[in-house]
């Protein structure tokens, strides 16, 4: 993994900036993030989406513009498909608030893990190997393991109400567990192979 960076929260923000980084498929589960996005009226939101799907993808991205378009509040960005440099990049040049996941069921997401290494916090539901990664209010939110788009606005507009320094924490947690969960495998990985090859 290239290294991270810790951040922290710009003050007087003018809207939340939230992305999410998946293959569009039904199992991602996007309509989720869009039909929360759609409840929320008194704040600004950005949404970026990193990657990109086959005919599902069109779907969705109908879907988006059918539920957001009249929406002056939200914006939203489609960037397709990038390689791990260009996701780097972007991780490390924008002001990204949390990584949002709505998967029906995930593995171990690296998606988040790569995102904490930019101090991102994540929003997630309880499936998989998520509650491993994320620990509640403190690096991150667990949703439920089916949220509705009413819990999940709901969390999202907790965060963008809470004050810097609470930001500033999730941001501070979310880099420190990727030094500790997965820079720290990776370099034991790096030591080992390094012992091995003497």
């Amino acid at each position: 993994a290239s290294a991270g960076a810790l951040k922290q929260y710009p003050g007087n923000r003018k809207s939340l900036t939230i992305l999410s980084l998946a293959f569009i498929s039904p199992v991602k589960h996007l309509e989720l993030l869009i039909d929360a996005l759609s409840l929320i009226n008194d704040f600004a939101v950005e949404w970026h989406h990193i990657g990109d799907g086959d005919e599902y993808a069109v779907h969705v991205k109908n879907y988006a513009r059918e539920k957001l378009s009249y929406k002056r509040n939200i914006s939203y960005f489609f960037h397709g498909t990038m390689n791990k440099a260009e996701i780097t990049d972007f991780l490390r040049n924008q002001d990204i608030d949390m990584i949002v996941n709505t998967s029906f069921s995930e593995g171990l997401p690296v998606s988040l893990m790569e995102a904490m290494a930019f101090s991102i916090p994540a929003v997630a539901p309880r499936v998989g190997g998520i509650p491993e990664i994320i620990e509640h209010g403190k690096n991150g939110f667990l949703l439920s393991s089916s949220p509705s788009a009413g819990e999940l606005s709901e969390t999202l507009t907790a965060y963008w109400k809470s004050d810097t320094g609470a930001k500033n924490f999730l941001k501070m947690q979310a880099y420190k567990t990727w030094e500790d969960k997965f820079n720290a495998e990776t370099n034991y990985r790096k030591f080992a192979e390094d012992i091995l090859s003497l």
